[in-house]
Parts: C-alpha cells; structure tokens; sequence
C-alpha cells in the first residue's frame, strides 16, 4: 500500500482472456481459497486473483464472512 492506497503489482491475465471462461448462460464455478492473509479467486478453474494482504495490523483473525 502506497499512502493509504492499494497497489497493483501483477495481472493474471487481461479481462478479455478471463472472459473466454465464463459461461453466459449457464452456471459458473466460483472459487474462494483463503490460507493466512492470502486470499485466490478462481473461476470455472482459471485463476483470476492472487492476493496478499501485507496489513498485519488490520487484520481480522476470526469473525464472519459474508459474501
């Protein structure tokens, strides 16, 4: 993070080519992994996110998640 800001170091891929996976009209697979502060999204097996959340200070460590 860059004065308050969040920072984007990397891309997965352009959002025309992650567009190729997804089905307009049917069902989707939508898939969170999350392990310590790092977080995956994949969808219909294409990984579209990759995260870490270097926040060590404003971390929840339990509570609820709501999607």
């Amino acid at each position: 993070m860059v004065d308050g800001r969040i920072q984007v170091i990397g891309s997965l891929g352009d959002a025309d080519q992650i567009s190729t996976v997804l089905h307009n009209r049917g069902w989707n697979e939508y898939r969170i992994i999350g392990r310590g502060n790092r977080f995956i999204h994949v969808i219909n097996g294409r990984v579209t996110a990759d995260v870490t959340d270097e926040q060590s200070d404003e971390c929840a460590l339990s509570g609820i998640l709501a999607l």
